[in-house]
């Protein structure tokens, strides 16, 4: 009988300690689980899309024109805005040349399949020569910040940013000589001086892209 119970005590033992070591062996495998999640969760988001986005936009802080946007795999992208109308060679067209240049640093804070969510901060210059009653011509320029969304369809991506922007103009003031007859580009050009300004105001920009590169 003594053996029968320090049987059975032996038996009860061992299967007390086996679920002991099953259920520390679960735990340990949900904190191994928790903390690779957390891991997870932490790490800095990446941008996954495309590389490079080729397109057109417009914006104060991006610049007016044809536009390429590259990704990196750390999150960070530049774009880069450009475009260029030469004079005419109608010397009858008051809109003779206009040059914007735009490049903006990206960060991409968060992403999921069809969205892509980013900081954007830079500036961009203008030139525009022009004739306008006394204005013949202006340089401005642009710098500021703000977020942003990809909305990404397939190759295209639909960009919506909003942020700030603070802006330089000067205005190049001339006059002519109107004791001659004719158009403005014919008569002889007289320099008065300029005129600055300064401002700020909210920045909104569209872009439209095509992208091509995998990570």
């Amino acid at each position: 009988m003594t053996k029968f119970l320090f049987l059975a005590i032996t038996l009860l033992t061992i299967n007390v300690v086996s679920q002991e070591i099953a259920v520390s062996g679960v735990d340990s495998l949900e904190i191994v689980k928790e903390k690779s999640e957390s891991e997870k969760n932490s790490a800095p988001a990446k941008h996954t899309y495309k590389k490079h986005n080729i397109g057109v936009g417009a914006g104060f802080v991006s610049g007016v024109g044809i536009l390429y946007k590259r990704w990196f795999d750390n999150g960070q992208g530049v774009k880069l805005t450009f475009i260029p109308i030469f004079k005419s060679e109608d010397k009858h067209n008051d809109a003779e040349s206009f040059l914007s240049v735009g490049l903006n640093g990206l960060y991409c804070f968060a992403e999921n399949k069809r969205t892509a969510y980013f900081i954007y901060y830079g500036g961009s210059v203008l030139f525009d020569d022009y004739l306008l009653n006394d204005i013949h011509g202006s340089y401005a320029g642009h710098a500021g910040g703000g977020v942003g969304i990809e909305l990404h369809i397939q190759r295209a991506t639909l960009e919506l940013a909003s942020g700030f922007v603070g802006w330089w103009k000067k205005e190049r003031l001339t006059s002519y000589d109107k004791s001659s007859s004719g158009y403005y580009s014919d008569r002889e050009e007289i320099n008065i001086g300029s005129k600055q300004s300064y401002g700020f105001h909210p920045d909104i920009s569209v872009n439209l892209t095509f992208g091509f590169g995998e990570f």
